[in-house]
Parts: structure tokens; C-alpha cells; sequence
């Protein structure tokens, strides 16, 4: 088990990171670097899922009204 005065010291070391703009600005960035990619891929995903949809009732139009 832990010596109470180490304890004491990571708590002060949590405390004085916690309050610390730059940490709360550096986990931002992280957060925000790990989340863009999959963000944009799920964009990507609804798109291409949106345009093949297009497509598909423009083929269908085609076929069956004649393209009216």
C-alpha cells in the first residue's frame, strides 16, 4: 500500500494539473485529433449511402416512367 504522504503528493500533482488551462487545452487537442477521423468517415459513409439512394430512384424513374 502506498505511503499516505505519496498519496498526498499525487492528489496536490492531480489538483495542480486539473486547474492548469494548457492540460485542459492538450486533452482537447487529443480528444479532438482521436475524433475527426471518425467523424469524417461517418460523413463519408452517409454520402455515399445518400448518393447511391439517388441513384437508385433516378434508375428506377428511368425504367418504369420513361425518365419523366
Amino acid at each position: 500500500m502506498a505511503a499516505p504522504a505519496a498519496i498526498t503528493l499525487a492528489v496536490k500533482a492531480a489538483v495542480a494539473l486539473a486547474t492548469d488551462k494548457r492540460t485542459w487545452k492538450a486533452i482537447s487537442v487529443v480528444i479532438a485529433s482521436i475524433l475527426t477521423p471518425i467523424i469524417l468517415i461517418i460523413i463519408m459513409i452517409s454520402s455515399i449511402l445518400s448518393a447511391g439512394s439517388d441513384h437508385n430512384k433516378a434508375a428506377i424513374d428511368l425504367s418504369f416512367n420513361g425518365g419523366r
